[in-house]
């Protein structure tokens, strides 16, 4: 299955109010490269920024003379408190030089340090502008400088010594991890024994969606060793065993977040399938057989299910590139309506929630989700969909064109909405419009 990275966040106007107005995840059809950055404390009052920016957004030049590379950016980074975002704490300005034999095809890699104060969380916005075009890039990210179990205490490193981003990782994969602020000789790993299941529909109301952790096993590592995290499961790294908090990582199957094994192309097809369904694929030996041929019957043919397959699995990777946090993407409530309807129109973000706008939004017809963000032992991030009755008709329709082998999009949701307001305009003037 083809990789689609898509940027997570594209744009942010930051108002004076307590609410954060943030438009990202841009279209599948449109795929942009994203920055990526990762923070490490290195003192109560120093913290190094670890990043990778695409090489389409720092313009070289090449020397005839020499054949090598050179360009220049700025980066400029500005701090705001979490999660309200009012106004700019403090702001910390960067150069980057680029001077290299080759372009590197992942990005351009490299650290700075900033003197970031102890005892805050941070919104933490990068702009880059490069020297020698108009273009200006930027993505937000967030910073914990208060708790003792703050991700940034942790940076980890795969077996070829570069810098991890995500919280996630391999099964088969050696990773070292590493910890600088204070004297931390032990690093303590805990894998459970996690019942994760499904999210539910949007419309479903009191099911019990209750998860349980069981502490399978500990063990102890030092600072700075490598380790391969297998069996597949979730682990919380602590830098004391006494906490009860500590840095969620998800050890997934080779490949994840894309969807490279047969296995991977089962979760998502849950929100598409009646439980026999489900349950004829999950447990035939011919999955992905039983799979294929539910889209070609769908589609009607070969060539129109690989674009439906191409699409719903790229928003399935996705799901899981961005949503992973105790589990993976694919199985959250955000992953849910986005593998079901695709981005959305809009998404406003308030200090505790999180209201998705599909469509158009001055539509008689609200197609809206809100998410509100809920306190988890093993991540800050995780939203929980406040479910509707009134979602039912709108679940039905996405899953119904799902299963004519149409893509469900915010085209198809604009049009349904059209065709709303007109018969509303005529029940009330009894004209069209």
């Amino acid at each position: 299955m083809k990789n689609i990275i898509l940027l997570f966040l594209c744009s942010i106007t930051l108002s004076c109010s307590n609410q954060l107005r943030t438009i990202y995840l841009r279209p599948l059809g449109n795929p942009s490269p994203t920055i990526y950055v990762k923070s490490h404390h290195l003192s109560p009052d120093s913290t190094r920024l670890y990043y990778k920016i695409p090489p389409e957004f720092i313009v070289c030049s090449r020397n005839p003379h020499t054949m090598r590379y050179t360009g220049r950016a700025s980066v400029k980074c500005d701090f705001y408190p979490y999660p309200t975002a009012t106004h700019i704490v403090f702001q910390s300005s960067h150069s980057i030089e680029i001077d290299s034999t080759h372009i590197p095809r992942d990005g351009f890699c490299g650290y700075f340090d900033i003197a970031v104060p102890q005892g805050e969380k941070y919104t933490l916005r990068i702009t880059i502008n490069d020297a020698n075009s108009p273009q200006k890039n930027s993505a937000l990210f967030f910073i914990d400088k208060k708790n003792d179990y703050s991700p940034s205490l942790f940076l980890l490193r795969d077996s070829t010594g570069g810098v991890i981003y995500d919280n996630f990782t391999s099964h088969n994969d050696s990773i070292s991890i590493h910890i600088a602020q204070g004297y931390v000789p032990y690093i303590y790993v805990t894998r459970y024994n996690s019942q994760t299941r499904h999210a539910v529909p949007s419309y479903v109301i009191g099911a019990d969606d209750s998860e349980k952790f069981k502490t399978d096993t500990t063990f102890v590592i030092e600072n700075g060793e490598k380790v391969v995290l297998s069996p597949q499961g979730l682990y919380v790294l602590r830098t004391d065993s006494s906490h009860r908090r500590g840095y969620c990582l998800l050890s997934s199957y080779k490949g994840f977040p894309a969807i490279t094994q047969r296995e991977a192309l089962i979760p998502a097809m849950r929100y598409i399938c009646s439980d026999d369904e489900y349950n004829r694929i999950r447990y035939s030996p011919y999955s992905k057989r039983e799979i294929e041929r539910l889209w070609i019957n769908s589609a009607g043919s070969l060539p129109a299910a690989q674009g439906i397959i191409r699409e719903y699995y790229s928003r399935t990777e996705y799901a899981n590139r961005y949503f992973s946090s105790y589990k993976e993407g694919v199985l959250t409530d955000q992953g849910m309506i986005y593998i079901l309807y695709g981005p959305p129109s809009k998404i406003y973000q308030a200090s505790t929630s999180q209201r998705w706008v599909y469509g158009d939004e001055a539509s008689g017809l609200d197609v809206s989700y809100v998410f509100d963000k809920v306190d988890n032992p093993f991540a800050d991030d995780v939203y929980v969909l406040q479910r509707n009755l009134n979602h039912k008709s709108q679940w039905d329709t996405a899953v119904k064109s799902w299963r004519k082998g149409q893509i469900y999009d915010n085209n198809m949701i604009k049009k349904i909405q059209e065709e709303y307001d007109r018969q509303r305009y005529y029940d009330t003037y009894h004209i069209w419009y």
